[in-house]
């Protein structure tokens, strides 16, 4: 804006950065010496330190809001990257391009770095070090950013200048507010370890058992849908009405959540689209309030209010074209859940057509984030152009038609019209004959909707001969129709990385489907409700179904022991010594387990080089008692 010239920056926020990697290396590295290493040189430092992830991206459930909200404060650092390259943590004059590439390269990484402390923070084992940490660094950076945000303000003098900043700062909010709930986080994390440590209770232990089950509440939750249709569903008595006006537009489920990379990438798409949004809208009102006064100044109102009119038409259509962008991102939501429930079922109606090896899959599978995130953009500022445009010209036409549309042109236009109109009634008479020969002449009477079958064959011969020529004419329009439809749809669907935008056969060359297919094949083989239930109850089977004899005498006799495990388990049973083998029963729950989810034979290891026939749980009557 013009008022940053004016500004003197106390704060420079490249400079700020900078100085933000010492502390962030610092936890970093504090967090790697209290991380214990598993497997890696066990008998060196006392398995001291450990490697430092940020978080699972195939672990469960865990803190998936808040570790999503993290990601969607580093939107607009994610923005900046996207559409301001140049403007980067190392400036130059003029670049040569291996230099740009490396200073995009070093750039990316240094934001890498300043964001990881706090997903270290939130997520490491050692939490009374992680939240003081993790509070005190969130607390610099928020603070900082505000103030960084706001040391321009006392040198606004007008009052158009401090709307523009207000209305500028709006596509900050959202990141603010994501900040200020990190800081919440890490302030009640730290309130509940230092409890914690000053008043210890046992109530904290049955929770820390609880959190490292394999399988949790989602997946039990779908095996029992799986076991008995029909016992989980939502029943609408009781709920409120926001809950019931919700489900008219999304019927949530108790058996699935979305992961986390799926939330987190969704949300920074959504935040970068509001922030786009807002900054191209403080934009172009600060072009209007300056193209209308100089207008104004020289005399010519009609300039002014021809401006004024195309400027309204240009926002129409940025607003709409936001509207859109948000709501195909939500019914991308609603078709990621109902793609993931196809593979747990092994269909995967809509990837038929691409075949991927599981090690092509891993590799694709790291490229959805970036992708979701940059063909949101893409997509939003495409759609963008393309309404705004429509809309301007528009509101231009119904402004001034009188200026616009002459009487010559009026006249051309409706000589053109008189002369396309015999051909497109002799289409439309085309089309319409030949529903009427579908439906009364050639349809069979006796089985109309079960088999193919023609009624006056010889008529149908003789008219398939004249409309060998006549179809031309609908084809051409077929055809135009085709073209329009397709730049339409490509439009407002470019952001759909669900769907390939190229036709069967060349899906393989839409990388951001490919992507997409192979984030949901990672993520359901390693996520799968069936094999992480099969895994909890061999695991639960293997520690505490025993004889009780075997059992330590304070796990016999302590009450609420007994109701932990029942609690862990879901169920209570009598421990007692099985009459078969429990080799032969495992056996027969994976027998059992495979017929019923044949999605799950390739993932064996014995399964790989096996073809092996599908065998349906139709074909098969089990009762197995669990």
């Amino acid at each position: 804006m013009r008022y940053e010239k004016r500004c003197p920056t106390v704060i420079n926020e490249i400079w700020f950065d900078l100085g933000c990697l010492v502390p962030a290396l610092f936890i970093i590295f504090i967090l790697a010496f209290v991380k214990r290493r598993v497997k890696f040189e066990p008998q060196n430092c006392n398995c001291y330190h450990g490697l430092l992830i940020p978080f699972d991206f195939l672990g469960g459930f865990s803190n998936r809001f808040t570790i999503a909200v993290i990601f969607g404060a580093t939107s607009s650092t994610c923005l900046d990257i996207f559409l301001r390259p140049k403007d980067g943590i190392f400036q130059m004059a003029d670049p040569a391009g291996w230099v740009q590439v490396f200073q995009d390269i070093v750039t990316v990484l240094v934001y890498g770095i300043l964001f990881y402390p706090i997903f270290a923070c939130l997520t490491t084992d050692n939490r009374l070090v992680g939240s003081l940490l993790g509070f005190l660094y969130v607390t610099i950076r928020f603070a900082f950013k505000l103030g960084m945000e706001f040391q321009c303000v006392i040198y606004l003098k007008e009052e158009y200048q401090k709307e523009l900043f207000y209305l500028e700062y709006l596509g900050l909010v959202p990141i603010n507010l994501c900040l200020s709930f990190i800081w919440m986080k890490f302030s009640l994390l730290l309130y509940r370890e230092v409890r914690k440590k000053c008043f210890p209770s046992e109530s904290w232990g049955g929770e820390q058992i609880r959190n490292k089950r394999l399988a949790s509440e989602i997946e039990i939750a779908h095996m029992t849908e799986l076991l008995n249709p029909g016992s989980i569903s939502g029943n609408k008595v009781g709920l409120n009405w926001f809950s019931c006006l919700l489900r008219c537009f999304y019927k949530p489920r108790k058996d699935f959540k979305f992961s986390t990379q799926f939330i987190s990438a969704t949300l920074v798409s959504a935040l970068t689209i509001f922030q786009v949004f807002m900054a191209v809208f403080s934009l172009m009102e600060e072009l209007r309030g300056a193209y209308i006064e100089a207008y104004i100044n020289i005399g010519d109102t009609s300039s002014a209010d021809f401006e004024d009119v195309l400027y309204n038409g240009l926002e129409a259509g940025l607003v709409l074209s936001a509207v859109i962008s948000l709501s195909v991102l939500l019914h991308f939501m609603k078709c990621h859940r109902e793609h993931v429930l196809q593979f747990y079922q092994g269909q995967a109606t809509f990837s038929k057509d691409l075949l991927s090896t599981p090690a092509a899959s891993v590799g694709e599978s790291l490229r959805f984030s970036g992708y979701q995130i940059a063909y949101t953009l893409i997509g939003f500022g495409i759609l963008t152009t393309f309404l705004s445009t429509v809309a301007a010209a528009l509101a231009i036409v119904i402004e001034y038609p009188e200026e616009l549309l002459t009487p010559e042109s009026w006249k051309y236009l409706r000589e053109t019209g008189i002369a396309l109109l015999p051909t497109l009634a002799l289409a439309i008479f085309l089309m319409l004959f030949q529903l009427f020969l579908t439906h009364f002449v050639f349809r069979d009477s006796t089985y109309p909707n079960i088999t193919v079958l023609i009624d006056n064959r010889r008529l149908f011969s003789i008219m398939s001969y004249f409309f060998f020529f006549y179809n031309i004419i609908l084809g051409i329009f077929s055809a135009f129709m085709r073209i329009l439809n397709g730049i339409l749809l490509g439009v407002i669907f470019i952001s759909r990385i669900d769907r390939s935008s190229l036709m069967q056969g060349f899906q393989a060359w839409d990388k951001a489907f490919v992507a997409y297919l192979g984030f949901v094949t990672v993520l359901v083989a390693h996520r799968h409700p069936v094999m992480l239930v099969f895994c909890q109850l061999l695991i639960d089977r293997q520690k505490y179904y025993q004889p009780l004899q075997k059992l330590p005498p304070d796990l016999v006799q302590t009450s609420q022991t007994q109701l932990i495990l029942s609690c862990l388990l879901g169920f209570s049973r009598e421990s007692r010594r099985p009459r078969m083998s429990k080799k032969a029963a495992n056996r027969w729950f994976l027998a059992v387990t495979l017929l019923r989810n044949p999605s799950l034979v390739k993932s064996r290891r014995q399964g790989r080089h096996i073809t092996a026939s599908v065998v349906t749980h139709g074909c098969v009557n089990v009762d197995v008692q669990m």
